[in-house]
C-alpha cells in the first residue's frame, strides 16, 4: 500500500545530539507499518510504523550508533505528515528520546526530499537533563529507507 513506500523514512527525522551541530544517518524500510484508508476520499491514509536507524554520534563521551523509531501519520496523494518518538540508544545503556514531525512531499506517487523538526523530550544516566533542538533534511529511496542530515538550532 501506499504508506509501506513512505513510512521508511520516518524517522529521519531524527535528531541531532546536543553537542552536535549536524549529523547524518539512514534509516531501514520499517520492521512494522500498516496503514487504514481515512474512508473520506481516494488515497487518504492513516498510518502506523516501527523500525530502526543506523548512525554513529558521541554525546557527552559517549557513542551511539542505533535508534528506533515509532511514528503515526497522515498520507495525502500529495503528502506524507508523520509524528513519532526517536529513540537513541548508546553503548553504556544511556537513551535519549526525541520527538518529532516530519513532513514529505508527494509527487506522481513518489515521496520527494523533506524536513522534519524535532526536540529532545528526556534522557537516561549521563543524557538526563539534555536540550536539543532543530531540523532534518532527509533524502527518501525507493525501498523505504532514507537518509538524513540533522542541524541543531
Amino acid at each position: 500500500m501506499f504508506s509501506k513506500m513512505m513510512l521508511g523514512l520516518v524517522v529521519l527525522t531524527v535528531l541531532v545530539p546536543a553537542a552536535y551541530a549536524q549529523t547524518m544517518g539512514t534509516c531501514s524500510k520499517p520492521d512494522f507499518s500498516k496503514d487504514i484508508p481515512a474512508g473520506d476520499r481516494e488515497g487518504h491514509l492513516f498510518a502506523i510504523a516501527q523500525g530502526q536507524c543506523k548512525r554513529h554520534v558521541e554525546t557527552n563521551g559517549v557513542s551511539s550508533d542505533a535508534a528506533t523509531f515509532s511514528e503515526h501519520a497522515e498520507i495525502t496523494p500529495t503528502l506524507y505528515k508523520a509524528w513519532g518518538i526517536f529513540v537513541e540508544t548508546y553503548a553504556n545503556g544511556d537513551k535519549i528520546s526525541y520527538s518529532y514531525i516530519l513532513r514529505l512531499p508527494i509527487k506522481d506517487g513518489v515521496q520527494q526530499p523533506g524536513t522534519s523538526t524535532y526536540r529532545a523530550t528526556s534522557g537516561t544516566g549521563k543524557m538526563k537533563g539534555i536540550k536539543s533542538s532543530g531540523e532534518c533534511k532527509f533524502v527518501p529511496h525507493p525501498d523505504t529507507s532514507a537518509d538524513y542530515t540533522c542541524t541543531k538550532k
